[in-house]
Parts: structure tokens; sequence; C-alpha cells
């Protein structure tokens, strides 16, 4: 991920959720233009990286801000699948299935029949 900040005059300095940067080797920050530019970068982007990352720029006591939201997807992953189960005709199955991932996956269930064809099962999905 990258973010680029641009400033007329002034200090600039980044900001994590309103904080200071952690300190970490994935993020580099590098100023161009007299410093007038500055580019953060974040290698390697992790679930923890997503966050409001501000720019500020400060002279004197005039500060300016801005600000930009990073959004990390995650791919599903499937954590629980339910075991082969057996039944009587008549009686309710429960299937259980867990999985994680941003944005939130969607999940369904499909049934094999007698004669072949796949069909999709209606589920109801819980919220963890």
């Amino acid at each position: 991920a990258k973010m680029v900040c641009n400033v007329t005059d002034g200090q600039i300095t980044w900001l994590k959720n309103n904080k200071t940067l952690p300190k970490d080797d994935r993020i580099s920050i590098e100023s161009s233009n007299q410093g007038r530019v500055s580019t953060l970068q974040i290698t390697n982007v992790e679930a923890s990286d997503k966050a409001i990352y501000t720019c500020s720029a400060s002279k004197g006591e005039e500060i300016e801000r801005s600000s930009a939201h990073l959004t990390v997807y995650e791919i599903p992953v499937i954590f629980y699948m339910f075991p082969t189960q057996f039944v009587r005709e008549g009686d309710t199955l429960t299937l259980e299935c867990v999985a994680r991932g941003i944005p939130k996956p969607s999940l369904t269930i499909t049934k094999e029949t007698s004669d072949d064809v796949t069909r999709d099962v209606v589920i109801e999905a819980e919220e963890e």
C-alpha cells in the first residue's frame, strides 16, 4: 500500500489511528521535492495494517491534516466443516461450517442427489 502527501510548506508526520506510526520494517517513509512530498509505503500488508492513516503538516502553530482509510481484504478460510453424518428419514440434520474473511464470506452448502444433480441447499447463517 502506498499513500502520498503533498504540502506547500511545513513539517510532515504520519499517524496511524491518530497515534505515532509503530516501528515496523515493512513501513517506510520517503521525502522528495525538498520535503514537500512524503510517501508512506507498507510492504507485505497484513490485517493489522487496517487503519486510518493521517498525513499531518505543521508550521509553527498551524496544522493541516489529510487522512485515508486503508482496508485490508482477507481470503476466506474455512475453520470448521461438518463431518459425514447419517440420519434417518424424518430426522433433523444440523450442519455447521465456520469461515472467516474480509469481507465476510457467504457460505453455500450443496447437496448431491441420486440423479447426479447438484442443488444448493438453503442455509441459515449466524453471525459470530
